[in-house]
């Protein structure tokens, strides 16, 4: 755990008030990991984990991100949020660390240093998982123009 980059600028009484706050736990594959209550960040150690959003309207849930090992979700906890902004599900057997998020945030307070860097990495995640979600929409949009076009043109040769 010391060596993955969120927890490498704890010092070794920290590191200790996160082993107290976290718990390694074993996932089945296609065993839900999270939805809804917004208690707990994890950090994925073996397997692969997919992140799902269900559009507010109802309707077919789509694939938000495909997680590897070493990565660290559920981050909206460590922002105050009391609701996971997406379901979490074992893509196939996991080890997952289980954190506590108010407990880790208490431990960013009394270092504000560390707490400043660790922010900026969870800032730095949800942007890059942003992005990546921007070119997934783009990538949709532009089939979909594809396929209207083709349409057209269908359309407009056959009368």
């Amino acid at each position: 755990m010391k060596k993955h980059e969120l927890f490498n600028l704890l010092n070794p009484d920290e590191m200790d008030q996160v082993s107290r706050i976290s718990s390694r736990k074993l996932f089945d594959a296609g065993q839900r990991i999270y939805r809804g209550k917004n208690e707990h960040f994890f950090v994925l150690l073996v397997g692969s984990v997919v992140l799902r959003s269900r559009p507010e309207g109802g309707g077919e849930d789509f694939v938000l991100s495909r997680l590897v090992p070493g990565q660290v979700f559920g981050l909206s906890a460590l922002l105050g949020a009391s609701q996971h902004s997406a379901i979490a599900r074992a893509e196939t057997d996991c080890e997952i660390l289980v954190i506590e998020a108010r407990e880790f945030r208490e431990i960013l307070r009394s270092n504000h240093q560390v707490g400043f860097t660790i922010m900026n990495l969870v800032a730095e995640r949800y942007f890059s998982r942003y992005l990546d979600l921007m070119h997934s929409l783009q990538g949709i949009v532009e089939q979909i123009s594809r396929m209207q076009e083709a349409s057209w043109t269908r359309g407009a040769t056959t009368k």
